[in-house]
């Protein structure tokens, strides 16, 4: 990338490296990012996701800049270590284009969630088979208590408890059949390198 900002308009603007390049693009980044996040940064980011993910090249530009503005209004960085957010290329075959979609990993929901002010903890876990206690049940007097064990055994449940401000909580108990068909059938687990 030059030092010098390119000045086209937007609609003008014909690849990605142009767009992390251009300063009306940096310009509406400012207007929804957050306070934590700068535009320059952003645009640093990406362009260093291009050098480990030449895909995101290929990508119409302005689906990329929408990528960045959700991520830039949540406040949250997108592909760093963090693992707050993904830019992800994806092949749009009705269109014959491949554009970014935004996928908010669930340390960036985790952070969302505790930037609500409603939250205090929020905590997720595995039951096991050699567990030592595992008591789940819902209904009026709906109760989850689990004690791990050597966490060796074959995975039954996962679960996530979420501990509100004014004492309250929720959970949530899957299948871990569930949890793996949730996996195997998105997009996105369909569509990532084998790693």
């Amino acid at each position: 990338m030059s030092t010098a900002l390119d000045t086209r308009p937007l609609n003008q603007v014909g690849s990605v490296k142009q767009l992390l390049n251009n300063d009306q693009a940096r310009q509406q980044l400012a207007m929804v990012a957050a306070n934590n996040l700068k535009p320059e940064r952003m645009m640093r980011i990406m362009a260093n996701v291009a050098r480990s993910t030449p895909k995101i090249l290929e990508c119409e530009p302005l689906s990329l800049l929408g990528g960045l503005m959700q991520c830039a209004s949540l406040g949250l960085e997108p592909n760093t270590v963090l693992g707050h957010a993904y830019l992800i290329p994806f092949r749009n075959n009705r269109k014959n284009v491949t554009e970014v979609q935004l996928i908010i990993g669930y340390k960036g929901l985790i952070d969302l969630a505790r930037r609500s002010g409603h939250i205090t903890s929020l905590s997720a876990n595995i039951h096991y088979a050699d567990d030592e206690m595992w008591e789940y049940e819902e209904g009026t007097e709906s109760r989850l208590r689990h004690r791990p064990g050597a966490q060796k055994g074959e995975k039954l449940h996962a679960y996530a408890i979420a501990k509100f401000k004014d004492g309250g909580h929720a959970y949530v108990v899957l299948p871990w059949a569930k949890v793996m068909d949730i996996r195997d059938n998105s997009q996105g687990w369909q569509t990532a390198p084998n790693w």
